[in-house]
């Protein structure tokens, strides 16, 4: 049973981070660094406002939903052992996704890893009794074995380095276009020491390097005063540098199903596509979808695709009662446009010429989801 969520761990994360003691430190000056002491308490808190939402509610139902069967077929395949199924959720944040309060009903242990320690407290103590928290254990930790902490230190060196340069920006630049492009990502062990029963990684790979990739952006414009993405170049290279932490970690999760003979539940956005809404004629629309994740370089568009072929390991087919055949998936209303914050306008074509209309913009992401276990 793992150690009740008073006790905080902070499991291997590398080899080269050193003592216990210094890996501690290193998590938590990344967590502080790429500022999810304050992202992340600001995503907790619209998550838990939107939980009730129509278009955020569905969305966490769904994933929960499928979460669940995944646990069920843990447990088919476990059988009566006698130990309790332990369940790991990686990136959990607040928890608005997993069925938290489900899972330990079941009979389940559940470690809840993320680098964000205050939203998972809040995300226990909104879903379990005080009773149930003993099943329940917390891990700070850094999913990808080190990449992240490397490529955020070397980038504040070289801005560093070249912040009182004349022309130091351009040079810079080029060397954080580089440093995307050759950022070294090893294939991270994701449940580490711990015989896991069933990993789960809901909603977290599109996200792995949402949070360096902006805060190497703010250090570059707080000492250049310009942005970095300032040419297709930079953009392209932050993608490569993306496309690589979702290799490792997709890799990992079948290299999981395999060592360990368990069971992976797999979600992911995998595209977004901007909507737009005009109130005077109640009409709305979409821009060009455009791909979240990839694979080997390319979009992925079917969580399918990188566990195909593999002998060793099966993609399940969804429930019967999702009525489709192949991947699951679901469309989230992520800001529905007729809600959203955001006004803007578009250029349209008229009779009477080229007119500019003010609209509210919003996203749709869609979501698939697969349930991975060893043949």
């Amino acid at each position: 049973m793992p150690t009740p969520i008073g006790c905080v761990s902070r499991p291997r994360q590398s080899s080269a981070t050193g003592p216990a003691s210094c890996r501690a430190r290193t998590t938590t000056r990344l967590a502080r660094e790429l500022r999810f002491d304050v992202e992340g308490a600001d995503l907790a808190r619209q998550s838990h406002r939107d939980r009730t939402a129509r278009f955020w509610s569905e969305h966490f139902k769904n994933n929960k939903r499928r979460i669940l069967e995944a646990a069920s077929v843990m447990q088919n395949r476990r059988g009566k052992a006698g130990a309790r199924p332990l369940v790991m959720a990686l990136g959990a944040g607040s928890c608005a996704d997993i069925p938290l309060r489900e899972l330990v009903a079941r009979g389940n242990d559940v470690i809840l890893v993320n680098l964000d320690q205050a939203s998972l407290k809040k995300g226990i103590a909104m879903q379990l009794a005080p009773q149930d928290r003993r099943h329940v254990r917390i891990e700070i930790r850094d999913l990808s074995e080190g990449a992240i902490d490397a490529v955020s230190q070397q980038a504040a060196s070289i801005i560093a380095r070249h912040a009182r340069d004349k022309g130091g920006a351009a040079r810079a630049r080029a060397e954080l276009i580089a440093l995307f492009k050759h950022q070294r990502v090893s294939v991270p062990q994701l449940e580490g020491a711990h015989r896991v029963d069933l990993l789960v990684s809901s909603m977290l790979m599109s996200q792995l390097p949402v949070f360096p990739v902006k805060q190497i952006g703010r250090r570059f414009r707080s000492t250049f005063g310009k942005p970095l993405v300032g040419s297709p170049n930079a953009a392209m290279a932050q993608s490569a540098f993306g496309d690589k932490l979702f290799d490792a970690h997709m890799e990992a999760l079948g290299d999981f199903v395999v060592r360990r003979r368990a069971v992976v539940y797999f979600s992911s956005d995998i595209f977004l596509r901007p909507s737009f809404y005009d109130p005077r004629a109640k009409r709305g629309g979409f821009g060009r979808a455009a791909p979240v994740v990839g694979f080997r370089g390319q979009p992925l568009l079917d969580l399918d695709v990188p566990f195909e072929g593999n002998p060793d390991l099966q993609v399940l087919s969804p429930s019967a009662s999702s009525g489709r055949k192949g991947s699951d998936f679901w469309i989230w209303n992520q800001e529905p446009a007729r809600l959203a914050k955001k006004v803007g306008s578009i250029r349209m074509r008229s009779d009477t010429g080229v007119v500019e209309v003010k609209v509210r913009k919003g996203f749709v992401r869609a979501i698939d989801a697969v349930t991975i276990v060893p043949r």
